[in-house]
């Protein structure tokens, strides 16, 4: 999965926030692979790929709120614990 890809899933058509959305898959990433024992970000499931899609468009549209933002929604929050679990 490639940035290409994440801006689909997030309906951005345009480059402006293209480093942005990279640091924004960096961290989630970051974030699989310490939830996930063994997560290989070369190697991921469909679940996988959407749950990164999913942390970052989350990342990406709260990217203003100041101190408000509490976590990963409920969703990805349980995809997460799925694969955790498997």
């Amino acid at each position: 999965m490639n940035r290409e890809d994440v801006k689909k899933y997030l309906r951005v058509d345009y480059n402006d926030d293209d480093e942005l959305i990279e640091k924004f898959m960096n961290a989630a990433n970051e974030e699989l692979a310490a939830s996930i024992d063994g997560y290989d970000k070369n190697v991921r499931s469909a679940s996988q790929e959407i749950i990164i899609c999913a942390m970052v468009m989350e990342m990406y549209d709260n990217r203003g709120l100041n101190g408000s933002n509490k976590g990963y929604s409920r969703m990805v929050r349980s995809m997460i614990d799925h694969e955790k679990y498997k």
